[in-house]
């Protein structure tokens, strides 16, 4: 049988705690729907919508990009209607705002980021052609990258410590199991034990906060849970029950 874990909400959730966003971490903490919450608040038609808009203006998506792209401009066309919901998404997580701002400073003074793990990115500003002269260039950031890689390579990080620790417990309780697939926010293992396997797999991500405080002495302010899900094959995977 596969078992089948994702990072619930990786991205996301590491936006809020990179940033230390309250309004985010409430949520987080509450359990609320944040989907839903800002389908309302930003006046959206649906929840999925809200969805996908979270997961693209977290990387500073643009007024004209949700205009222009299939899965937005069924709600609008219009530029100015998404950069005012942008506007609203960032009062209400301000802090992801201000962090933000906070790493372009860091580039700005140090020409990298660097984030609890220790881990750091250099960048660069980017040359794009001036429209209002096409003999001129101008510099900029470019922070859709800006923004981008510190949470996905977090997340990187946080999902090695998950392997490693998962293919501990398997061999250290001696359960059968072999890890075959690994991609971005989701592992996958083989086993004739899917029960005591997808119980390892629920603990480990459990135990994220724990484990970066061990390694890298960093205080979480949210947990980072998986989920699990069970199958002879990917295409008739079901939701594991504890």
């Amino acid at each position: 049988m596969l078992v089948n874990v994702d990072a619930s909400g990786l991205e996301w959730r590491l936006a809020v705690e990179l940033s230390k966003d309250p309004t985010g971490i409430k949520e987080i903490l509450n359990g609320d729907d944040t989907h839903e919450l800002n389908r309302v608040a930003f006046n959206l038609p649906e929840r999925r919508v809200a969805k996908f808009f979270l997961f693209r203006v977290i990387f500073r998506g643009t007024g004209w990009g949700f205009a222009n792209d299939p899965d937005f401009s069924h709600v609008s066309t219009d530029a100015d209607f998404w950069n005012e919901v942008i506007d609203k998404f960032y009062k209400k997580y301000y802090g992801l705002n201000s962090c933000h701002a906070q790493w372009v400073e860091d580039c700005e003074r140090f020409g990298k980021i660097r984030v609890f793990t220790g881990r750091e990115w250099p960048f660069k500003k980017s040359v794009y052609p001036d429209r209002r002269n096409p003999n001129l260039t101008i510099e900029k950031w470019d922070l859709k990258q800006l923004t981008n890689k510190p949470i996905q390579g977090t997340g990187n990080d946080l999902m090695a410590i998950v392997r490693v620790n998962i293919l501990k417990r398997l061999t250290k309780e001696r359960i059968h199991g072999k890890m075959i697939l690994t991609v971005h926010d989701s592992i996958v293992v083989d086993s004739q034990d899917p029960q005591a396997v997808g119980q390892i797999m629920l603990e480990e991500f459990d135990r994220i906060p724990a484990e970066v405080h061990r390694i890298f002495g960093y205080e979480m302010s949210i947990p980072f849970p998986g989920e699990v899900k069970v199958g002879r094959n990917l295409l008739e995977m079901e939701p594991f029950k504890k």
